[in-house]
């Protein structure tokens, strides 16, 4: 099921309440940390707290890229910083940056201070944090756990996140269901019982549960985007388009944003604007396989063959063993009619998947046009068995 579940009801906890706007110096020093490049992080969180000098969740991702390179006193420093701005906020961080230091007394401090307040972080997800190992067998450590940290609505989400993680979703949606009965939701369980939905493609739903979050915190970007991305499974394409303009707008350039408008405008048919969505998106995480096929694709689509053919150039050098990749490259080949360079990736295609019938088709009107009706005629002969219906035109037509 959702594997991630307990850190969604965080997010959504912290999001509901704290609709941030960013700037694209911090989404950039986000999508560097993804990709496991922490210097570029730092000169990017740099830019952005000069911008952005009182903004607690700045100085919080600041502290998180010292903290992943093992600078845990510059660490403790910006996330005091944050705190400075926003009580509470940072916590947990400074929690783990004195454990990693064997600061047993300042860890046990400002876990307590987390605990004392919401969101807090799971028992289970703290308990499993190698962060903690260097004084998880002290005596204080011990006691320190001897108290119940947890509110009874605290408890209820892990349950819920429980029952949904070990496939028992009936039971996780008849909690959500008891506890939204006859009193006034909160809209972090609506958007939570919508992502179920989601995971569950039960789409109608899923953008009902975001509609009715949205309604409570009305700049609640996420939210947005998710109700955006339940009206795209439902193929409510002009809709999810205005709501993800909207979310950018908010967000202040959040790229899975973008990545998902990009889609949008796609199946709108409007590809120069998905093209320059899934570029923007690129910029930030260029090594996104999914990413760049949908470049390669919608490159396709308008008709810009050299740019799919720059794309599928990398995917290929990067996954040579995906046989789409030499299938799509080789239709724009066809398309400028280089027969004996389309077959060639043709010929790789099948390599790799012997019964695509497609590549068969294909392969046959390669070797039509360059005189090879024989060979085209066994390909098409293929190609009908395994259930390609266009091959019989072709055929009828060359190999009577």
């Amino acid at each position: 099921m959702h594997k991630t579940l307990l850190l969604f009801i965080a997010l959504f906890c912290f999001l509901g309440a704290n609709a941030q706007r960013f700037n694209e110096h911090y989404y950039r020093a986000q999508a560097a940390v993804d990709n496991g490049n922490l210097n570029r992080a730092l000169v990017y969180i740099d830019s952005s707290t000069v911008s952005m000098p009182r903004n607690p969740l700045v100085w919080l991702k600041k502290g998180e890229i010292y903290f992943r390179l093992n600078t845990y006193d510059k660490a403790i420093e910006c996330f005091n910083t944050a705190e400075s701005f926003r009580k509470g906020i940072a916590v947990f961080w400074l929690a783990r940056a004195y454990a990693m230091q064997s600061d047993t007394d300042k860890a046990l401090e400002m876990l307590e201070q987390h605990l004392s307040s919401a969101p807090k972080t799971h028992e289970a997800t703290i308990l499993l944090d190698t962060s903690f190992n260097s004084i998880e067998n002290t005596v204080q450590w011990k006691e320190f756990w001897l108290n119940d940290w947890y509110t009874n609505y605290e408890r209820f989400l892990a349950e819920v996140e429980y029952y949904n993680q070990n496939g028992d979703t009936d039971i996780a949606f008849e909690l959500l269901n008891d506890r939204m009965q006859g009193r006034r939701p909160r809209h972090q369980l609506y958007a939570l019982r919508g992502e179920m939905y989601l995971t569950m493609n039960s789409y109608k739903a899923a953008e009902a549960d975001f509609k009715q979050a949205i309604k409570s915190k009305k700049r609640g970007h996420e939210y947005i985007y998710l109700r955006a991305k339940s009206l795209m499974q439902l193929k409510k394409y002009k809709k999810s388009l205005q709501l993800l303009t909207k979310a950018i707008e908010l967000s202040g350039g959040e790229p899975r944003y973008y990545l998902l408008r990009a889609m949008a405008f796609a199946k709108s048919q409007e590809y120069p604007k998905a093209i320059d969505d899934v570029k923007h998106y690129l910029t930030f995480y260029p090594n996104n396989i999914e990413a760049n096929k949908m470049f390669a694709d919608y490159s396709i689509s308008a008709g810009k063959s050299i740019d799919a053919l720059l794309q599928l150039g990398k995917l290929i050098k990067v996954k040579p063993a995906n046989y789409e990749y030499y299938l799509l490259r080789a239709k724009i080949y066809m398309e400028t009619k280089k027969w004996d360079i389309a077959s060639i990736d043709l010929n790789k295609c099948l390599e790799l998947n012997p019964d695509n019938a497609e590549a068969y088709l294909n392969r046959g009107i390669c070797k039509v046009n360059m005189g090879k009706n024989k060979e085209a005629c066994s390909d098409w002969k293929i190609a009908i068995k395994k259930g390609n219906f266009k091959a019989q035109e072709y055929s009828y037509k060359y190999c009577k």
